[in-house]
């Protein structure tokens, strides 16, 4: 199973040792976010992981500058031009010249970390078709209204609240049949509802 994601931390953990995830690839904006995150990842998930550093050409001082400054991140969000990384043991660099060429489809994509109005848009051309799970963590922020309806209506959608009131919204990607139908998507449940 392949993962995504925006973003770096705890994340990072979670989605190496619970998920079963076989190769995990993130996008950082911040190498010191990386430098943190290769002392706590245990040696033996390092190898499942890649992480390109994608920097903003500016930093942002505020969330909402983050969000609205959308040509600080445009790189970041869209994958595009040339990103250095690390390799999955953390030494060398690797590079990517762009993510729309390579046409790959993950399992999980998680976006998390800055701009995550333009990465939500751009995560749904990364998740597979069917089956894929994608995660917007965060999402009691405002301002991801109009970024969440670039995901397929149809695809069935959870939403998580946590006890320190964080909520993610998760969708499961599922395909239309040829008369239009499809099993169980769209609408809006929590993770508790029976479903």
């Amino acid at each position: 199973m392949s993962a995504f994601q925006w973003g770096i931390g705890s994340s990072t953990y979670w989605l190496l040792s619970s998920l079963g995830i076989d190769r995990l690839t993130t996008i950082a904006h911040d190498a010191r976010h990386v430098s943190t995150a290769h002392t706590v990842i245990p040696d033996n998930l390092k190898s499942k992981w890649t992480v390109h550093i994608i920097p903003p050409v500016a930093q942002p001082i505020t969330f909402q500058q983050a969000e609205s400054y959308v040509h600080y991140f445009r790189a970041y969000s869209d994958l595009t031009g040339i990103v250095t990384g690390t390799s999955s043991d953390g030494d060398g660099d690797s590079s990517i010249n762009d993510f729309k060429t390579q046409r790959q489809q993950y399992d999980v994509v998680l976006v998390d970390g800055q701009s995550r109005s333009s990465c939500l848009t751009r995560a749904v051309s990364l998740l597979k078709p069917e089956g894929g799970v994608l995660i917007l963590a965060g999402a009691q922020r405002g301002g991801y209204q109009e970024a969440t309806q670039s995901v397929p209506p149809h695809w069935k959608r959870y939403r998580d609240r946590n006890a320190m009131g964080l909520e993610s919204v998760i969708w499961m990607s599922c395909v239309v049949n040829e008369r239009g139908e499809y099993d169980g998507g769209g609408g809006d449940r929590r993770l508790n509802d029976d479903v």
